[in-house]
């Protein structure tokens, strides 16, 4: 929604970021001459009709002085109009929004919906209108742009003075509630989706905010309120636990007690200690009292044959209400929506009989409601295996065709009806809500009626309230936010023709319209036996469902009619019905896939489509490919813990990983794929991906969800390149056919394009290689083709040298040897491999250098990973100097040691490689780098056996010329290291070289220890010559020629 209003918002001289005062006032005081209740004086500005996300100014600052400074851009005058005067005391006294300790804040939103309220319904989409929409809008992209890039800190910290010096905290949260309550009352006003888009979602408050509140509340609720039904309600709440604070602060209060739940007061988040518990052995309950001897010693009788009949006629099961009892085939009635742990079930009676006063009881409420006949369940569905299939397959149509469905619920029945919201309150906690086929009940129903109890009643006496007309909040403006809530989380349950906000209505004729909008509905309810949650779950789905067919069957049944489901449904722990092809990615059990949360905003282009059971993945849905780092740092662990599901995601990663894409369909679990065709191994330093074409499709196999540790980067999209987007099928490609299908990946670019001219590969013949292995290595690079050929890549072969020793004349040769160790093509790829270096062949890439700080070219004894995110959106360093080769248990990175740093000269003498011969004949190769001309370090750049690690210091002499100078024999005192400390660090000795020539140096006995005393073997140090490394320019990499314009490979 970028446009000019909405840069210029952001952009604006007013927009000034400063100090924040807690009391000083954000609402600017009416001008003078402007008379009480004339006009709105807030509904004179048009200039900001749309705003979009912050930009990176000033985004170091606290996001309440933002707030502050977007306040006062939109200038809100105290408004003198007498409707505005109304709506701000109004909302003022019913306490909609919290307080909180920035009173400003709230008073400024307050003043802005009370000038909003006054706006009749066909003016409110007017410059005017939108400019106050705009004031809300604002917060709302401040705090998405927060969850989105971490632009601005999110915390109850602020600078308090305009010099940036000095910082106060509060408690942001009552803060974020008064920003979502001005969202809420924006989206009833009509502007969702057009400016709010997405909507709210739990993650744009962090949970550390809201952590202090959500643990406060259920710490009241602890000992009140079952822990399992208020954690369930979480699960349908838009917000999920940041919901929580605001119930439960409306169930405080006188009310507090009819609120509460006796005997949960061990009831756990997870488990409810009544949920295990057999509803159809609860003794049938009676409304008389118990000195009523003549009911409870005789039953009313339902002819179940007459049942039987009427089902096998085609007619109904609804029963009269009056004497003699019939099955009615047209006639008014009401349909029981009850739970059976109240004793309202059939119980322990014998089929068709039934207390007497209870049957009465929901009789009068038909009589009331002017209905002649009544729909139970207890007595309306037959105990005959073929009848009861037929009655339950249509007991969905039994409350859609009722006139009114009554809620009967023992809980709600002793609540006392006051119009303050607690009710809907109690509706949510009430075991009716917890229940499965409950939902359905509450779905399919046209009107419900709930039975509470009336106010001032000592004998329970009931009162009838119409659930979507007196029960449920209709604005958010005019309510708490607790009943607001509720009223949603209850809404989501009905199925109205039209519903919408003050601006229009939008058709919504189906609750039900994927599989994860079914899964919300359901999976946090319970049912007395399992089998009825897939029954409950096929009627709502629109499947007949037959006692005979297996959970798979159900489940097969329900995906395939609704054909649409969330990806995050996906992401589950359970073993698919099948091992591959179609439904390979789905359970057998349905409620085994996780529910989407209902802030969750998924168009039909963001969710996966379902036929025959392949599945098909939006061209929204962001991958990226499996890396051998991700495998040799056990980044990717299975999120089931059974042992099947954990073979076979092992087992692919170790044999396949290259042909592995993680799908990043959650924040915190992830899809695992594999094409089903294979893909060539790819390193995990690999610049970018490669596009796909536009509606090109990946075929895939699932694999499993994982969890990916240990890279922070995952979830960052664009990070190098690394992630893309791209849509998947998986399953059988005939059920798509219409698809552009692709059964492996593009190649990747294993380097940047820049990184690929023939430039960077002839700069190697200024340098060797050392290895980071435990043994050290040396690879001297040889062009393969001795001449440049225009338009070709060069390939460059990596040789080891090769030490020989003559003892006569204690001379050394070096020589390259014959078989290169393997060949690098200018297009990063490894080739040659000789089977002497590597049974193997590992993976060649560049090392990113911008993910590091300091930069290479900053002087450090250490380098760090660099934490800031937005460092890694910027384009990546590939250096000259280092390269990684990736094997199956290993990584080591290769640097170049420059020819400056290797040759000898008339200041640096003794610089170069030097090889150390020891008298078993082993040898190592130790580098003397002389970084003044008096002083020498020596390192080891290989290691023989039983040696110190390659890349540890061998020894260091200092103040060469004068000891030279001073001793003529040339013995030098030295500092060499034979061991380690503990810690790892070298343990300095001193021995003594003698330096023979510039080209010949040997360690001699210490003349101050006994020729026993002293262990060291005698070395003996042979420089190799520099030539080995650096040959003449016809058999090296050499410089090219001048480039060529009709050439483009050197461009």
């Amino acid at each position: 929604m970028a446009s000019d209003l909405t840069s210029r918002l952001w952009e604006s001289p007013q927009f000034v970021l400063a100090g924040l005062d807690l009391v000083e006032p954000l609402v600017v005081p009416s001008p003078s001459g402007n008379n009480e209740g004339s006009q709105c004086r807030n509904l004179g500005q048009h200039k900001w009709a749309n705003v979009s996300r912050t930009t990176e100014r000033e985004s170091n600052w606290p996001i309440l002085n933002h707030l502050a400074a977007a306040c006062k851009v939109f200038k809100i005058y105290a408004c003198n109009k007498a409707e505005c005067v109304r709506n701000l005391k109004h909302l003022e006294e019913k306490n909609v929004v919290p307080e909180t300790q920035w009173g400003p804040f709230r008073d400024w939103v307050l003043q802005v919906i009370a000038c909003q309220q006054s706006v009749a319904l066909e003016d409110r989409d007017t410059a005017a209108f939108n400019n106050l929409s705009s004031a809300i809008h604002c917060f709302y992209w401040i705090l998405d742009s927060t969850m989105r890039a971490n632009l601005i800190p999110v915390t109850g910290t602020y600078f308090t003075d305009d010099d940036f010096n000095h910082t106060n905290t509060i408690d942001l949260f009552p803060i974020c509630e008064i920003m979502y309550w001005a969202v809420t009352v924006q989206i009833h006003f009509g502007k969702n989706p057009d400016i709010f888009g997405e909507g709210w979602r739990k993650g744009i408050i962090p949970t550390k905010i809201a952590a202090g509140a959500v643990a406060d509340a259920i710490k009241k609720a602890s000992g009140n309120i079952c822990l399992n039904r208020l954690w369930n309600i979480s699960l349908v709440s838009e917000r999920a636990e940041q919901d929580i604070p605001s119930l439960i602060a409306l169930s405080r209060g006188e009310r507090h007690p009819q609120l509460q739940h006796p005997g949960h007061e061990s009831c756990t988040p997870e488990q409810c200690d009544f949920i295990s518990l057999d509803a159809t052995r609860v003794k049938q309950h009676h409304k008389c009292p118990e000195s009523d001897t003549d009911c409870r010693m005789t039953k009313l009788y339902f002819e179940p044959s007459l049942l039987e009949a009427s089902i096998e006629s085609g007619s109904g099961t609804v029963w009269s209400i009056d004497t003699p009892f019939q099955v009615l085939r047209d006639a008014k009635y009401i349909a029981i929506s009850h739970v059976w742990s109240d004793g309202t079930g059939i119980g322990l009676e014998p089929v068709g009989r039934v207390n007497r006063c209870l049957f009465e009881y929901f009789a009068r409420i038909a009589r009331r409601l002017e209905c002649q006949g009544i729909w139970w369940d207890t007595i309306s569905i037959p105990t005959n295996p073929e009848f009861r299939r037929v009655a339950i397959n249509d007991m969905h149509n039994n409350y859609s065709h009722a006139q009114y469905t009554v809620l009967h619920d023992r809980y709600l029945a002793g609540f006392e009806w006051a119009d303050d919201g607690t009710p809907c309150l109690a509706v949510i906690l009430s075991p009716w809500f917890t229940r499965g086929w409950t939902a359905l009940e509450c779905i399919m129903s046209r009107k419900i009626k709930v039975i509470f109890k009336k106010p001032g009643s000592d004998t329970y006496e009931p009162i009838l309230k119409d659930l979507d007309e007196e029960v449920l909040a209709k604005d958010p403006a005019k309510c708490s936010r607790g009943h607001w809530i509720a009223s949603t989380i209850i809404r989501r349950l009905r199925q109205p023709v039209k519903r919408a906000g003050d601006m229009g209505f939008v058709e919504n004729t189906d609750i039900i319209q994927n599989v994860s909008d079914l899964l919300a509905v359901l999976q946090p309810r319970s049912t007395s036996w399992s089998r009825d949650r897939m029954i409950i779950a096929g009627l709502l789905a629109g499947v007949e469902v037959k006692y005979t067919e297996t959970a798979a069957d159900i489940t097969k049944k329900i995906c395939q009619k609704l054909k649409y489901i969330n990806p995050v449904s996906l992401v589950h722990d359970k073993t698919p019905m099948e091992e591959s092809g179609p439904w390979s990615w789905c359970p057998k059990f349905l409620y085994d896939m996780p529910a989407s949360p209902p802030s969750d905003f998924h168009e039909k282009t963001h969710q996966a489509i379902i036929n025959n059971g392949t599945l098909k993945l939006s061209s929204l849905t962001w991958y990226r490919r499996v890396t051998k780092e991700d495998i040799l740092q056990h980044r990717i662990i299975p999120s089931s813990t059974h042992p099947s599901r954990s073979f076979k995601i092992e087992a692919t990663l170790e044999k396949a990983w290259q042909n592995c894409l993680l799908l990043e369909l959650t924040p915190t679990v992830a899809l695992l794929v594999a094409t089903v065709g294979e893909n060539e191994p790819v390193a995990s330093a690999a610049a970018s991906l490669e596009n796909h074409s536009v509606g090109e499709v990946l075929a895939c196999r699932y694999i499993g969800s994982v969890r990916v540790v240990g890279d922070r980067n995952f979830h960052e999209k664009h990070i190098l390149s690394k992630s893309n987007m791209a849509s998947f099928i998986i399953g059988s490609l005939d059920d798509f056919p219409e698809s552009n299908t692709s059964t492996n990946l593009r190649p990747l670019a294993h380097v940047p394009r820049s990184q690929r001219v023939i430039q960077d590969i002839l700069n190697w013949n200024e340098q060797v290689w050392i290895a980071d292995r435990i043994n050290g290595e040396l690879f001297v690079p040889k062009r393969i083709k001795e001449r440049v050929s225009f338009g070709h890549f060069l390939e460059v072969a990596m040789h080891t040298v090769e030490v020989t020793y003559d003892p006569e004349s204690e001379r050394v040769k070096g020589a390259l040897k014959t078989t290169p160790c393997f060949v690098i093509s200018s297009k990063g790829l490894i080739a040659n491999v000789s089977k002497e270096w590597s049974l193997e062949t590992p993976l060649y890439s560049r090392i990113g250098v911008g993910q590091r700080w300091p930069p290479p070219s900053i002087p450090s004894t250490e380098r760090v990973e660099r934490r800031s995110r937005a460092t890694q959106r910027k384009a990546i360093e590939y250096p000259e100097h280092s390269f990684l080769l990736e094997f199956s248990n290993d990584t080591f990175t290769y640097s170049g040691i420059s020819k400056e740093n290797i040759e000898s000269n008339d200041t640096r003498p003794y610089q170069g490689i030097w090889a150390c011969i020891f008298p078993n004949g082993q040898y190592e190769l130790h580098l003397f780098h002389q970084p003044e001309q008096v002083e020498i370090m020596a390192t080891r750049l290989t290691r023989a056996q039983g040696g110190l690690p390659a890349g540890s210091p061998v020894f260091r002499a200092e103040d060469i010329e004068n000891q030279l100078s001073q001793y003529s024999n040339r013995e030098i005192d030295c500092d060499i290291v034979r061991e380690l400390n503990v810690d790892d660090s070298p343990k300095w000795k001193s021995r003594y070289f003698h330096f023979v020539d510039n080209n010949t140096i040997d360690m001699v006995p210490d003349p101050d220890l006994d020729e026993e005393d002293d262990v060291d073997v005698p070395w003996k140090y042979r420089r190799v010559p520099t030539a080995v490394f650096f040959p003449p320019e016809n058999t090296r990499c050499r410089t090219p020629p001048p480039r060529h314009p009709l050439h483009s490979r050197y461009q």
